[in-house]
């Protein structure tokens, strides 16, 4: 993977995230399982990368259909907990970052 890709790739990815149509449902149906798998990679990059597009899924996914968050969440929190023990810094604070945001979620 070329370091000079990962940001703008980020980008793209929660751009198409957000263009998503039909709303929540295809987030749930088809990019968290990809993100869920992404996580697996050995690579540090993809790692991360996937879990910082977590971040515009669960706010989609939270906006229009809280029932697809409610039945992702178990898929995602357990994965989440084992990256936050990762070694790179650079996949605990994405964890962190999307840890907070499930956080204030689910307290509203």
């Amino acid at each position: 993977a070329d370091s000079k890709l990962g940001g703008p790739a980020v980008k793209a990815a929660c751009a198409v995230v957000d263009a998503m149509n039909p709303r929540g449902h295809g987030v749930a149906a088809v990019v968290v399982p990809a993100l869920l798998t992404g996580m697996d990679d050995k690579r540090w990059k993809v790692k991360a990368s996937c879990i910082e597009v977590m971040t515009p899924c669960l706010r989609q996914m939270n906006d229009t259909t809280p029932a697809q968050l409610a039945n992702c969440l178990p898929l995602i929190v357990p994965r989440l907990a084992e990256a936050a023990l990762e070694v790179r810094a650079e996949i605990r604070n994405a964890t962190a970052t999307v840890l907070r945001e499930i956080g204030a979620m689910v307290a509203s």
